[in-house]
């Protein structure tokens, strides 16, 4: 009876850990079939750049894998590319638009096309992640932490994503069940060739809302995440040091509910925005004082020197500290210098 028992509780062992192993997908590049057995398969791929639909061809053949997984969102794509196509794998900066050989990958975890997030790998392992909003805006600003590893051999490029769910806010599933719209593509950077599925293209109105709807177990994932930081101070004339200690929480209990909070903020972390400045005379000279004044300036921190000159007027915007943000010296019939100072 004993050696029954054994033997039954040996192979339950073993079968239970063949599943685990079958079901354990490894983001290294190699496209593995006893790890992609159970996704679902795209290889119906057509010419999106430029926009004439046809199939695939066979020499650059694109096929993709899309599984869920407790883990993740898993991506596969494997793109054909022979010897005859010239490859460039070059590495490239985060959020790059060099014209190196990639692959998309773009989901709306909602599936009702008002936002999606757009994954891009390079063949040189080097990633890009925007937000899409509004069919076809997309904004760089935004930065994931996601996985992702890209294999070439003489085949082609193999490239595998994870993509956490904890990634972003979504809508609760429904009986085990959520909808996702998912895009994918491949572009061959020589050619400029784009090659993808479904049919959508983002040099149309309608982009975002024509991805592909697919259903697929729903896992739930919490997260996390804490920032320390520690700044020192030190007054070398009064002789005088301060230290500051804080942190910025971040805790994702499920899918669609996450809270953020900061300990003992230090605004002197804060990364001012960009500031864009048309210099375009006439719209200098309408918008100085009153829109930069009111919109994107504060006018309690500002004052205004002019000086006259004969020949021409000088307008433009100077911090505080000195460092010249814009100038333009134009001609005019009544010149003058003209400055804007402020913090």
């Amino acid at each position: 009876m004993r050696t029954l028992l054994f033997t039954a509780a040996l192979l339950l062992a073993t079968f239970t850990g063949a599943q685990s192993a079958q079901a354990a997908i490894q983001i290294d590049g190699v496209i593995e079939p006893a790890e992609w057995g159970d996704a679902i398969v795209y290889d119906q791929f057509v010419s999106l750049q430029p926009l004439n639909l046809e199939p695939n061809p066979a020499e650059v053949k694109t096929t993709a894998w899309l599984q869920s997984t407790p883990e993740g969102l898993a991506i596969a794509v494997r793109a054909l590319q022979p010897p005859s196509v010239a490859r460039i794998g070059t590495r490239v900066k985060r959020d790059f638009q060099d014209q190196v050989d990639r692959i998309n990958f773009m989901v709306d975890f909602d599936g009702d096309g008002r936002s999606g997030y757009a994954f891009t790998l390079s063949a040189g392992n080097d990633i890009s992640d925007e937000v899409i909003t509004n069919e076809v805006q997309f904004n760089p600003d935004w930065d994931g932490n996601w996985q992702h590893a890209v294999r070439a051999s003489d085949l082609g490029y193999e490239y595998e994503l994870l993509i956490p769910y904890s990634i972003t806010s979504m809508r609760a599933a429904t009986d085990g069940k959520r909808t996702l719209a998912v895009y994918f593509d491949r572009v061959i950077a020589t050619s400029g060739q784009r090659y993808g599925f479904p049919a959508a293209s983002f040099t149309r109105p309608r982009f975002l809302s024509d991805f592909h709807r697919v259903e697929v177990p729903a896992f739930e994932q919490s997260l996390l995440a804490t920032v320390p930081y520690v700044v020192a101070l030190s007054d070398l004339k009064g002789n005088a040091q301060d230290y500051k200690v804080g942190a910025d929480i971040f805790w994702k209990p499920s899918s669609n509910h996450q809270f953020a909070l900061t300990i003992n903020p230090d605004f002197g972390q804060v990364e001012s925005d960009q500031l864009v400045v048309n210099l375009r005379s006439q719209f200098y000279e309408h918008t100085v004082d009153r829109k930069w004044g009111t919109a994107y300036l504060k006018p309690a921190f500002f004052h205004k020197v002019r000086l006259t000159k004969r020949w021409a007027f000088l307008q433009g915007c100077v911090p505080a500290a000195g460092n010249l943000a814009m100038a333009r010296a134009v001609a005019a019939s009544k010149p003058q210098l003209s400055f804007v100072l402020g913090m």
